[in-house]
């Protein structure tokens, strides 16, 4: 079974993001910090969605961290606050792909079936 990550701060976000992930067959990892992510995260978790503007690390320094490890992932921002400067920021330190919400699950699932393919023409 395929195993997404979802980190976000907002319980009722990541509650729908969770259940509507399940429900499309993914195995979910769900996280409302990136501290929290970190310690739950292991290589078999190769897509992820983080919130940007995450209580405690930010989820630019969370991609950073995941980014300094050679397990292939595909990391996608999502955010409610998107400005240029940000996108550029997403970019630089190593998201796939960003979201800003409010975002259509539908939206999400493609991503995330994408990102697998990816992962999976690189292998």
């Amino acid at each position: 079974m395929n195993r997404i990550a979802i980190v976000e701060d907002d319980r009722v976000i990541l509650d729908i993001m969770r259940e509507a992930f399940e429900s499309f067959g993914f195995m979910v990892l769900a996280a409302e910090s990136g501290e929290e992510a970190l310690d739950k995260l292991d290589g078999s978790t190769r897509v992820l969605f983080v919130d940007l503007n995450l209580t405690g690390m930010s989820g630019v320094e969370l991609c950073r961290r995941l980014r300094q490890d050679s397990s292939p992932r595909i990391i996608y921002a999502v955010t409610g606050y998107a400005s240029a400067i940000d996108l550029d920021e997403c970019k630089e330190v190593g998201f796939d792909d960003f979201f800003t919400k409010p975002v259509r699950l539908d939206t999400l699932h493609l991503a995330v079936r994408q990102g697998f393919e990816r992962l999976s023409s690189t292998s």
